[in-house]
């Protein structure tokens, strides 16, 4: 809540490319943390401080999924857990994010329902489809994989955010 009220009253909303690199940068940043600010979910002030930053970079970026897979990472928890927190994290994250840009930045007239039936119906098939891998994985493999796929990701977001900060189609 800290994050929509600052940001409520600014109503920034950066372009493509800076957002994209904000959120490339996120798991380097958290990669080069000093050990006692390593992620650590189990650590309320570390979920206020993270929390902070997901719901600011999901109103800046509309995704904060770098950081928030970063966040819960730092754990112990079994990738089950991982995976329920996280989703119940992206559902109310998510909900903020349309209030955020339906009524305060007043972008609602923007929303195809269409689209937006679709992204649900492929989210709602992604999990599904997903749930055989994550049962064939030991937490190790998940960690494993989770962390390249961060990087990766962080790793394109940072290329093409340049790309388009540098080749001036920033849009």
């Amino acid at each position: 809540m800290i994050a929509l009220a600052v940001w409520s009253y600014f109503k920034y909303v950066p372009d493509v490319a800076t957002a994209l690199i904000f959120l490339g940068l996120t798991p380097f940043i958290v990669k080069a943390l000093p050990s006692n600010l390593k992620p650590n979910p189990h650590s309320p002030r570390q979920g206020v401080l993270y929390s902070i930053g997901c719901m600011s970079l999901m109103l800046l970026t509309r995704v904060a999924g770098p950081l928030l897979d970063s966040f819960f990472l730092g754990g112990d928890m079994d990738r089950r857990r991982i995976i329920a927190s996280k989703g119940m994290c992206q559902l109310f994250g998510h909900g903020v994010k349309l209030a955020y840009f339906g009524a305060i930045i007043d972008q609602s007239a923007q929303i195809d329902y269409s689209l937006a039936a679709i992204a649900v119906g492929a989210a709602m098939l992604g999990t599904m489809l997903a749930k055989q891998f994550l049962e064939a994985m030991s937490d190790a493999q998940f960690r494993t994989w989770a962390n390249s796929l961060i990087v990766a990701i962080g790793s394109y977001y940072l290329v093409y955010g340049s790309y388009l900060m540098l080749s001036g189609s920033a849009a």
